[in-house]
């Protein structure tokens, strides 16, 4: 029986090693209907209703890069063309590796978009981008999630990019001590449907559906309760090989409210922390959500 493992993906046509998870959901609902009088259905209807992936990477700061298609999230649309194609290698039957020729899988999209969804963090462990991909119909009937159990996997170089949390401010001061943190992007996408067709033609967002939601929660430490306004900021940094930084880092900013709540979550053999949320608000001036590269 063969056996598949997860690969790259490649996005509008450039190669993105690193992934550490797929999802994928066609989104197919299934409806069963009869006629009057008939004691058992007699047709069935296929409907695609949400038809996404949901995406994990450990290669930040090659895919924060690369999402350049929006000045207020981390996203980027589909090219129509070479879309998103997400690989599934073949296991070899006698031995570690893969099957040689072109004996493996692949799921297509062409059209949509995808996003950056969440940042995770937590102490003694690498930093990880989880994407969602939206995806939609050129006409309201094609497929929008191809399938290819016959194609040969690309080459491209292993990823050595894991991330770590180098600091941590709140308010222009830094904190001494984090043990986690979630950064989560929701920009209210939703699929929508022209009368009569089976595939999503469209995907929709904040602004006709509601406003963009960005929060970070952290477990922080040696700090004092309160609340306040201003920056804060997430600095992460790539692992050397070896030990210790490299020079590639990945910078997040949120501007809008924090809070670090007065209650106190502690258990035996670890210390005292206070919980940190953030959320972000346009002030007229400042952009909620700002991210940069080096």
């Amino acid at each position: 029986m063969a056996r598949f493992a997860i690969q790259q993906i490649r996005l509008n046509n450039v190669l993105y090693p690193g992934v550490t998870g797929y999802g994928i959901d066609p989104g197919d609902q299934i409806e069963a209907q009869g006629s009057d009088g008939t004691l058992h259905n007699t047709a069935h209807h296929r409907l695609s209703t949400r038809p996404m992936a949901d995406l994990t990477s450990m290669s930040i700061k090659s895919l924060i890069a690369a999402l350049n298609g929006s000045s207020e999230i981390p996203m980027l649309a589909l090219d129509g063309t070479n879309g998103l194609e997400m690989f599934f290698a073949q296991a070899a039957s006698s031995g570690p590796g893969y099957t040689a020729g072109s004996t493996h899988s692949r799921r297509q999209a062409l059209r949509g978009l995808i996003y950056v969804a969440s940042v995770r963090w937590s102490k003694g462990g690498r930093a990880e981008l989880g994407l969602r991909a939206l995806f939609k119909s050129a006409d309201g009937t094609t497929t929008t999630i191809t399938p290819a159990t016959t194609v040969a996997l690309p080459t491209s170089p292993t990823s050595d990019a894991a991330f770590g949390l180098e600091s941590l401010s709140i308010g222009g001061t830094a904190c001494p001590e984090v043990d986690d943190l979630e950064l989560t992007i929701d920009p209210k996408f939703e699929h929508e449907y022209s009368y009569g067709l089976p595939e999503p033609t469209d995907i929709l967002g904040a602004g006709v559906k509601g406003q963009v939601d960005v929060q970070l929660a952290a477990t922080v430490g040696n700090v004092t309760a309160g609340t306040g306004t201003g920056a804060t900021s997430i600095g992460l940094r790539k692992f050397a090989h070896g030990g210790g930084w490299s020079t590639d880092t990945v910078t997040f900013t949120l501007n809008g409210v924090w809070s670090i709540e007065s209650g106190i979550e502690a258990r035996v053999g670890g210390d005292a922390n206070h919980r940190l949320t953030v959320r972000t608000r346009h002030d007229g001036v400042n952009r909620p959500l700002t991210w940069a590269t080096a």
